[in-house]
């Protein structure tokens, strides 16, 4: 039914060269597309979890638990 073999000589060549730049831009733009949403989804959680941090970092006992590890001036 498919005869999945390039043809012999340069059609085979150019053949085989468009499969692998067409595979290769498949997997690049999956790659980029999860760079893309990884990049967001960790750039909203750091804008929602900033202000629940602030207010931590303001209670005293996280501030002496923090200064015991060397993390002063906040």
């Amino acid at each position: 039914m498919f005869d999945l073999n390039p043809p012999p000589g340069i059609p085979g060549l150019v053949w085989t060269v468009l499969a692998f730049t067409g595979a290769f831009g498949i997997i690049f733009a999956l790659v980029w597309v999860n760079v893309l949403v990884g990049g967001l989804v960790n750039g909203m959680f750091m804008l929602l979890s900033g202000p629940m941090i602030d207010k931590l970092v303001q209670k005293p006992a996280v501030v002496k638990l923090l200064a015991r590890f060397g993390v002063t001036d906040l």
